[in-house]
């Protein structure tokens, strides 16, 4: 039994459109031939071929002989102070086209692949996978990606159907929520606090779930970690919670999780400059101080999970990847095959020879992460320990403080606003008061003042069907919660000044009357 049928158990979660869609001939039958090095072939270009009927250009015809990337020196790692003051000592790796030095020769990396990514990069991911979640066996197909963007909208057509429900966070990024939206998809938000998505909500919404609303949701989306907008990490409990709820309810889990590497202490303390130990011994401290991924709990091959190097490396780069079990992987492979290509082969080619023991290797990378969190971490401080400051304990904003990502969550105390008011019935199911009004006036008075805030509800999850249920007409609208998004990830200047500038906004805001 290929590995493929393994999985036929999954099989009903598929879109119509991944069952119809075609495999792309060519790269099917290329891959049939990939692992035979000595074969003389007169149908492709790709090397080591010798090919006569194909349009791909040969690579003694790329205007590349060498590409160099100066990278900071693995010494270093660990620490990004040196790197931050441009004092770092950089090391050189460098990419050659036909000589074979390489960890990927330039002559592969730069032709026409298939949708999976070049195996020397999937397999060193396959190895990050291994150190930092241990996945079973069920799910640890890996193909690359153009980032998480990329990774979560052919995952949604991989398994969304028109009239299909899906599940969210209440609050989630709209950058990716709206996709789905063309493909006939619908939302159904699930209520979250202060440590992300509620394992008894998610449950009330599948065992009350009306029929007449079409089939029962299949698939949930979420940001376990660092979420966002709101900075929410899910803790290990609710994750075990809720992995049992997708189990008991057959649901596929999207794990969309770019700040799994960006998680911090629980409290303000002195970030250390600079691990102290082997590294691999400080490679386990890493692992282990980070929250168990849905991941590593899967046992049935129900999760998905997307990982970018876009908050650890750098976000043009576009580089990312899927992990999942070898149906969905195959499926996913066939969509890329037929639609954007494989991801492009500098990227590739790069975190490849960055990944080799020639340059930082998998644990470089880490201690590089590490170095990166620290200094993430520190910003985070500054940012809370600046608001308090300036907005005051018990001024007219609170906020908690992130244990992982990027954001903080800024909550307006907008029932101390002289002009707050209740605008419609308890029985109505829209809005009922005007503070959405009142916190655009507030988002106006910062931008004037110069700064830039986001308004919380611009991520504001509801039912795209319009569905409202009696209890829900009785709760607080989500647009009646008074939120701003604020991230650290800027300089220490950027920080300060902006949050004062907020202060002195949310100041003038409450002394109007």
């Amino acid at each position: 039994m290929s590995d493929e049928k393994a999985f036929q158990h999954l099989y009903h979660h598929l879109s119509n459109e991944a069952r119809e869609r075609l495999p792309n001939s060519m790269k099917t039958f290329l891959r049939t031939v990939e692992d035979a090095p000595q074969l003389i072939s007169l149908a492709n270009g790709k090397p080591p071929y010798i090919a006569m009927s194909d349009c791909d250009p040969h690579s003694t015809l790329y205007p590349l002989a060498q590409v160099d990337y100066h990278i900071p020196a693995v010494s270093t790692l660990g620490s990004i102070t040196s790197w931050l003051d441009r004092t770092a000592p950089t090391q050189k790796l460098s990419a050659h086209n036909g000589t074979g030095e390489s960890t990927i020769d330039l002559a592969v990396a730069m032709q026409y692949g298939t949708g999976l990514g070049l195996s020397i990069l999937r397999e060193q991911l396959t190895q990050i996978n291994k150190l930092l979640h241990s996945p079973h066996q069920s799910t640890r197909s890996v193909i690359l990606t153009m980032g998480n963007a990329d990774a979560v909208t052919k995952i949604y057509r991989l398994l969304g159907s028109p009239g299909d429900t899906f599940l969210v966070e209440e609050y989630s990024f709209c950058g990716l929520t709206n996709a789905p939206i063309a493909q006939g998809v619908r939302w159904q938000p699930v209520r979250i606090d202060a440590m992300g998505l509620i394992p008894e909500e998610l449950e009330k919404v599948l065992s009350t779930w009306d029929e007449s609303r079409g089939r029962r949701p299949h698939v949930l989306y979420c940001i376990p970690t660092g979420q966002n907008p709101t900075g929410a990490t899910l803790p290990v409990e609710r994750r075990r919670a809720i992995y049992a709820i997708a189990q008991k309810y057959d649901l596929i889990i999207i794990e969309d999780d770019p700040y799994n590497f960006l998680q911090y202490a629980e409290n303000i303390a002195p970030v250390p400059n600079k691990p102290n130990g082997p590294a691999s011994e400080i490679v386990a401290q890493f692992v282990e101080s980070t929250i168990p991924s849905f991941l590593s709990m899967d046992v049935d091959g129900r999760v998905i999970r997307c990982d970018t190097i876009s908050k650890t490396f750098a976000p043009n780069m576009r580089l990312g990847w899927i992990t999942t079990n070898a149906l969905f992987c195959r499926k996913l492979e066939i969509l890329t095959d037929n639609s954007t290509q494989h991801p492009h082969g500098l990227g590739q080619s790069l975190l490849s020879e960055i990944l080799a023991p020639t340059g930082w290797g998998t644990e470089g990378y880490l201690l590089w992460v590490w170095g990166l969190r620290n200094e993430y971490e520190r910003k985070r401080n500054i940012f809370f320990q600046t608001f308090k400051n300036e907005i005051g304990e018990n001024g007219h904003a609170s906020t908690k403080l992130p244990i992982a990502g990027m954001f903080f969550w800024i909550k307006i105390h907008i029932l101390d606003h002289s002009r707050f008011k209740i605008v419609g019935s308890p029985s109505e199911h829209g809005p009922k008061t005007n503070t959405k009004e009142l916190l655009d006036e507030l988002f106006t008075k910062c931008v004037n003042n110069g700064v830039l805030v986001m308004p919380g509800a611009l991520f504001a999850m509801q039912a795209t069907d319009g569905f409202v249920n009696a209890s829900s007409a009785r709760e607080e609208h989500i647009l009646d919660r008074p939120y701003f998004r604020m991230t650290f990830v800027g300089s220490d200047e950027t920080i300060t000044q902006g949050l004062k500038i907020f202060g002195k906004s949310l100041r003038e805001f409450f002394q109007e009357d």
